[in-house]
């Protein structure tokens, strides 16, 4: 009987040693590297976190991990701690300008003339990943994200009272023309969408042009060598999109718009509140990204 549990117990042993042996990797997430970092900075200092930051491959995650670290300080209240970090000159530019962002969005004076330098360099769209963007709804997006902090750092430089001419290419590429055509546009696209409306609105009013949802849409060319009957139904179909988009996005774009007047000064401060009710008050329940509009 002895012999026999040995021999079970033996086989357990082999059959456990096999299966670890099989066992994949434990997958080291961005927000672990982060934490990490954060531990790091609170004992060896700056110059220790930003080395074991910049230690990881490829170099591409790096200012993702960046952008959680400053997220992860200013949970924690550690403001001063960022401030300091971003200029002790161990994060060269356009990365200081850019990480301070998240700064002026919580009410904390920036440096813009920086900052504008930094959205004018031209490296700054290459980490843009707008597929991304397409491929996700509010519900996953919790993290202020690289594409949303580049679009903000142009609304602060705008509500700050600076040209925005440098810095038009990029709201260009946030509102692409291809996100614009009235076969792509749908309601469910809740982050591309608020991204592209408010860099559309943003442009168009800095240019001095009226914002609707009608000038912001494309219409797809309907081919000239279709027979009468195909070219008419293309032309319902396309009606049917129309009406359906302004059903959706009309009083919505109308927000934007009046956010982005305020953001340019276009509408003085003591307007603002009213003009803010009175885009809301025709605008049904909505959610947009981690704001959430409600009909009053």
């Amino acid at each position: 009987m002895n012999r026999r549990s040995e021999d079970i117990e033996r086989q357990k042993s082999e059959q456990s040693e096999h299966s670890h042996r099989h066992t994949e990797p434990w997958p080291i997430e961005l927000e672990d590297i982060a934490a990490i970092a954060h531990s790091v900075l609170d004992m060896e200092g700056y110059q220790a976190a930003y080395n074991l930051i910049c230690g990881w491959k490829p170099r591409s995650i790096h200012y993702k991990i960046g952008l959680i670290l400053v997220d992860r300080l200013l949970s924690s209240g550690k403001v001063a701690t960022i401030q300091e970090f971003l200029g002790s000159g161990y994060v060269p530019e356009p990365w200081s300008s850019l990480f301070s962002i998240p700064l002026a969005l919580v009410g904390h004076g920036i440096n813009c003339a920086a900052l504008k330098k930094s959205l004018c360099n031209k490296d700054i769209l290459k980490y843009c990943d707008l597929k991304e963007l397409e491929r996700h709804t509010s519900e996953d997006a919790v993290d202020l994200s690289y594409t949303e902090m580049i679009l903000s750092g142009c609304e602060i430089l705008a509500a700050n009272g600076v040209d925005l001419s440098p810095v038009e290419p990029i709201l260009e590429y946030l509102c692409p023309d291809k996100w614009r055509l009235v076969n792509d546009i749908y309601i469910h696209d809740i982050l591309k969408n608020d991204i592209a409306f408010r860099a559309y609105s943003l442009l168009m009013r800095y240019r001095g042009l009226d914002v609707t949802i009608e000038s912001y849409w494309i219409d797809s060319a309907i081919p000239e060598d279709l027979d009468e009957s195909e070219k008419n139904r293309k032309k319902q179909k396309l009606s049917e999109k129309h009406k359906e988009i302004k059903e959706s996005f009309s009083n919505l774009m109308t927000v934007y718009a009046v956010r982005a007047d305020i953001l340019l000064s276009n509408i003085l401060p003591k307007d603002s509140e009213e003009k803010v009710k009175s885009a809301l008050a025709a605008c049904r329940i909505y959610q947009q990204g981690r704001i959430t509009i409600i009909a009053i």
